[in-house]
């Protein structure tokens, strides 16, 4: 096993941990329309649900990265990815335990109870309005306690969600906010880089993995592996086997957080000019001056107070990295009141957290780039959460296709971004000011790009039967169903809240919706056309150049991801560096990815113009105004990103003080860091000196 602990083996099973958790992230996007139609969840509610993952990482983000940074960090890894296979796992158990039933049941039951009645199949359109009765409220009426059981059932799946999605983000930041550090502490600084860039563009495999599993699992029947379905999945009632992905990238995270625990504290053999490697040596000599000096000390003075110091001396045990034995081992003593640790793997208390928090407090470059960091994942993390759902709905895509499209337009082209830069910085080394400026410029290509998409996109599709109204008695919208002047609908006493639009042989969609005052507007049809379930295919071709905008604005603002994680980690101590990664992981969790979908999920809301009901109560939008969707989706996205952009230029103006790869720094580091240790150990033994 010794043979496998090496650099290059925890890289790669740290990228396959980052690529399962990258799949879980968007498959869940994925799968978030296929949910909402499930338990008819609102995407305002979506958004609360999916903030739950921040609110995991807030709530570890500092301790977790501080104590797990002082301890065993591959097992505090391999924990994390414990907790998080958990939390998938959990995930996918409503469906063991409720079936594959959607929430509205009522809905099926009534087709079921009207049959004969409510058919629109292959029947003549003069049998479609015939019967006098109104079956959604006398089904709601005759099963109150059922629709009541069925509410409980969705806030108790909901909850489960929750929870689940709570875990994930303590597992996540465990995972992130520790492994980078490992690996920076093990590798030279030149090479910090290209680990960087490998780390961070092969994570963004995850997500693409993610949407192609998505768009895999939602083409399969929800009841797989033990029935089928009548529906197509272009029928939009299909709904497909969202649990399936959670399964699986559970029980993987689950089977590689095994060799993940069994990876030593520190690598052996480190880069003779690792920080890590430098810090060994530096902290070996410290103890072993200071145990010369003090025994030396015990034997001149023959002094008890010296034995009593002695005995209460804290025995810590460093290896010599160069030998593969234990024997080679070094037991050093160090006095447990004067501990001063200078590396990022130390002991340490309270007192020493504190410390560190405020040195990064006080730290107006980290500080900067913090609020960038926010500003940056509040709008990227906004538009791939719910991107699928805003395919489908403006280039009316299937579930399928539309992760599809997300997963290798968005998120692959990140990855080849983010590898490329890496590679880049490692050849050319560029200076700290250069990277900082390329950030900004990134920002800004990102704010222009989303400004084109504003007005890149379909028009609504038109449907007879609903009529658009704007800002009257205060709201936004309403459709407005008029019915009283037709002879096809006079008598029809059509269910509320029911989306099932049906499509004629020439392509003319109706939808037997109602409103409140049971108005509907449909259009006199010859007797012989038929009608079957669907919509009019849209008569746009802009998937083609929104796919190419959207993919060059997402390269350009990929390849400053690894300049922006190298600012950070080096614009502040070597020491401070998990508890930086830590503290921007608590800044974004907090103030950008815990609001961002909510606020998402309430502009995605408020473009709604059709509500499924059940039983008075609304459900999942089953109906957007394309036009409205387009301007505030991406609007929205431009705005946040270009404050960003205002804070980058900040950073630029600060950043000519933070060195990257100069070895002349280099050299400065270790001769401070050897005078700093010199002046230590000068003060500990005049204070051995002067005791009696």
């Amino acid at each position: 096993m010794q043979h496998f602990a090496n650099k290059k083996c925890f890289l790669a099973l740290f990228c396959l941990t980052s690529v399962l958790q990258g799949i879980y992230y968007t498959y869940f996007v994925s799968v978030l329309t296929t949910i909402e139609k499930l338990y008819q969840v609102q995407s305002r509610t979506t958004g609360i649900i999916m903030s739950s993952t921040e609110i995991g990482q807030i709530s570890g983000a500092l301790l977790l990265t501080y104590y797990g940074g002082k301890g065993h960090r591959p097992r505090w890894i391999a924990t994390g990815m414990l907790v998080f296979a958990f939390a998938a796992l959990l995930c996918s158990t409503p469906h063991y335990l409720f079936g594959s039933q959607p929430a509205s049941t009522q809905q099926q039951q009534q087709q079921q109870l009207f049959a004969k009645e409510q058919s629109l199949i292959n029947l003549p359109m003069n049998t479609m309005c015939t019967i006098d009765n109104s079956t959604a409220e006398l089904f709601c009426n005759q099963q109150s306690d059922v629709v009541v059981q069925q509410s409980r059932v969705n806030n108790f799946v909901l909850a489960i969600f929750f929870m689940s999605l709570l875990m994930i983000g303590l597992g996540t930041t465990t995972v992130n906010t520790l492994g980078i550090p490992y690996i920076d502490d093990n590798v030279a600084p030149k090479e910090s880089p290209l680990y960087f860039g490998i780390t961070i563009g092969v994570r963004i495999f995850g997500p693409v993995c993610g949407f192609l599993l998505g768009s895999v699992c939602t083409s399969i029947p929800v009841q797989f592996p033990f029935g089928t379905s009548d529906l197509q999945p272009n029928d939009p009632n299909w709904i497909g086997a969202w649990w399936l992905g959670l399964f699986l990238v559970g029980v993987s995270l689950a089977l590689a957080s095994i060799p993940m625990m069994v990876f030593p504290r520190r690598l052996p053999q480190p880069d003779p000019s690792s920080y890590c490697h430098r810090q060994q040596q530096q902290q070996k000599m410290e103890q072993e001056n200071l145990l010369k000096s003090l025994h030396q000390q015990r034997i001149n003075n023959h002094d008890h107070h010296h034995m009593d110091e002695l005995n209460n001396t804290e025995l810590i045990t460093f290896c010599d990295n160069n030998s593969s034995s234990v024997d080679h081992c070094i037991e050093n003593i160090k006095p447990n009141g004067n501990q001063n640790d200078h590396s990022t793997i130390g002991g340490g208390g309270g007192g020493g957290f504190s410390q560190a928090l405020k040195r990064l407090l006080t730290n107006d470059i980290l500080l900067c780039r913090t609020a960038s960091s926010v500003l940056h994942i509040l709008p990227i993390s906004g538009l791939y959460t719910f991107l699928p759902k805003y395919l489908e709905s403006q280039f009316q895509l299937t579930a399928t296709d539309a992760n599809m499209i997300a997963g290798l337009a968005g998120i692959l082209v990140m990855g080849f971004g983010i590898f490329a830069s890496g590679t880049f910085m490692r050849r050319y080394n560029p200076s700290a000011r250069l990277v900082a400026q390329w950030i900004a410029f990134a920002a800004l290509s990102y704010v222009i790009g989303m400004i084109i998409l504003m007005f890149l996109g379909c028009p609504t599709n038109q449907f007879a039967g609903i009529k658009q109204h704007d800002n009257i008695n205060g709201q936004d919208y309403f459709l407005d169903i008029n019915h009283k002047n037709l002879s096809c609908s006079y008598d029809c006493h059509c269910p509320q809240g029911r989306f099932e639009p049906i499509l004629l042989r020439n392509f003319i969609p109706i939808v037997n919706v109602m409103n409140k005052n049971n108005n509907i507007d449909m259009i006199d049809i010859a007797e012989t056309l038929e009608a079957k379930p669907g919509i009019c295919p849209l008569e746009c071709n802009t998937l083609t150049l929104y796919i190419i905008i959207f993919s060059f604005t997402v390269l350009i603002h990929s390849t400053s991801e690894v300049g922006s994680m190298l600012l950070t980690l080096r614009c502040v101590e070597p020491r401070d560096k998990a508890m930086a990664l830590g503290f921007i992981s608590f800044a974004t969790g907090l103030f950008g990815n815990v609001p961002c979908p909510i606020l998402y999920g309430s502009i995605i809301d408020s473009t709604c113009l059709f509500w499924e009901e059940n039983c008075g109560k609304l459900g999942a939008c089953r109906l957007y105004d394309s036009t409205r969707f387009r301007q505030l989706f991406h609007g929205l996205t431009a705005s946040i990103m270009f404050l960003a952009f205002c804070i980058d230029l900040i950073v630029c103006y600060k950043a000519s003080a933070i060195q990257f790869h100069d070895d002349t720094t280099q050299q400065q580091q270790q001769q401070h860091d050897k005078n700093e240790n010199e002046v230590m150990m000068a003060d500990e033994f005049k204070i051995v000196q002067q005791q009696p």
